[in-house]
């Protein structure tokens, strides 16, 4: 059901509803035809078929195609030359308008908690993901480098900053690190490219990886990571594959070839399942970025958010507020985040940047409209000390103003 509404609310053209609903109607004429050929409505006996079949058709398609069969019905009853009364039709006028309207509140309701849902969701694998890093970190790959410890969350984003090197690929560059890591000994990269994937990095130079083996096919119909164990009586020339994902689009898949048979195990699969969606993920948001000129005082991390915010705002107008603070004072900018932290909401966003003489706070209020976020300024205030609020200047910007965030704090810092 979940799925089914989610087609509804984000996939059906307008244009199938509409032949939806000519095909409902001509179906209800047909039979009002076969039952009454003088009075396809069946107004005579009662009005009531015709108010309850316009009822569901506008609840359950909208205004437009409440009217749509309205306009069907009168054309059907001037065919047989019987008047439609005009009290019945000012009645069914108005309660298409009157469902039309609570269908699209409802509408909108059920995509913003759609929404809401989706985004709690990826919150929730982002804190995951970290979680997973934290312990693979500390219990299993510290372990192979006691003698030169290494810190695997920073080794990733070292990787992902080298998107612009042109000697080497960041793949190449994380193909090594999985290779010397969990001793494999051959291994292919693959990353989706304009409907396809191709061969980003790979142990042998002229790898030419089989997208038609099974156990990738299998990969690429389940979009979860697969083992050779797994397959039935079918063989693949490979190992394992194992994909990252994101919004249940695959980036990229990892083709594991050759293997020990000691470093084929659950768990070392497990982490390089997780370390190439980390990788990938982290990849990905960058190259976005990169093309996004949004807010670049900010750090990345921040941004990220921040233009996930802005693509759901401008594709379904979903509210969400982004408040500045500005004081010329590295202590008050350290209690002010402090407040932030003990204060906003889980969901929320914030970093900060030192422009000049000014500490400049920004801080997202994620599906919250301006009063809102008025709300929480106001309750992040009144935690601060009366000097500090008096020289903590805020200002509020809706998503749909983000263009004006950053020419106004250049004007505010005079930078």
């Amino acid at each position: 059901m979940k799925r089914y509404l989610s087609r509804r609310l984000h996939q059906t053209p307008r244009s199938s509803t509409y032949l939806e609903t000519t095909v409902l109607t001509a179906l209800f004429l047909a039979a009002g035809w076969w039952y009454t050929p003088h009075d396809p409505l069946m107004l005579k006996e009662s009005s009531l078929t015709v108010t309850v079949f316009l009822s569901i058709v506008t609840l359950f398609f909208g205004t437009v195609n409440g009217l749509l069969a309205l306009a069907l019905f009168l054309a059907a009853q001037s065919l047989v030359h019987a008047p439609l009364p005009v009290n019945l039709f000012l009645l069914w006028t108005g309660l298409v308008l009157l469902y039309g309207e609570f269908h699209y509140y409802w509408h909108h309701k059920l995509r913003t908690l759609a929404l809401h849902r989706d985004a709690y969701e990826k919150k929730l694998d982002r804190m995951g993901q970290a979680f997973y890093a934290l312990k693979v970190s500390h219990d299993q790959l510290e372990l192979n480098y006691i003698i030169k410890p290494f810190s695997l969350r920073r080794t990733l984003q070292e990787i992902a900053t080298r998107l612009d090197d042109p000697r080497h690929t960041p793949y190449d560059y994380f193909r090594i690190l999985l290779e010397k890591t969990f001793a494999i000994h051959s291994l292919c990269i693959l990353v989706a490219d304009k409907g396809t994937f191709r061969c980003a990095s790979a142990t042998e130079a002229e790898e030419n990886p089989d997208l038609n083996d099974p156990l990738v096919v299998e990969t690429l119909q389940r979009k979860t990571p697969l083992y050779i164990s797994q397959l039935n009586e079918q063989k693949s020339r490979y190992l394992a594959v194992l994909p990252a994902l994101i919004d249940d689009r695959i980036l990229g898949m990892v083709l594991i070839e050759k293997m020990p048979f000691m470093s084929f195990n659950e768990d070392n699969l497990t982490s390089v399942a997780f370390l190439f969606d980390y990788f990938m993920l982290s990849s990905h948001r960058r190259t976005l970025l990169k093309d996004h000129p949004l807010l670049r005082l900010f750090g990345e991390e921040f941004r990220g958010q921040l233009l996930e915010q802005v693509q759901l705002c401008r594709r379904y107008q979903v509210d969400s507020t982004l408040i500045l603070f500005f004081t010329d004072s590295e202590l008050r900018a350290h209690r002010l985040i402090e407040t932030i932290e003990t204060t906003a909401r889980h969901f929320d966003f914030y970093d900060t940047v030192r422009l000049g003489s000014f500490h400049v706070t920004a801080l997202l209020s994620s599906f919250s409209g301006r009063e809102s976020a008025r709300g929480l300024r106001r309750r992040l205030m009144q935690q601060l000390p009366e000097r500090d609020r008096e020289q903590i200047k805020s200002a509020l910007f809706s998503l749909e103003e983000i263009d004006l965030v950053e020419p106004y704090i250049r004007e505010e810092t005079g930078q």
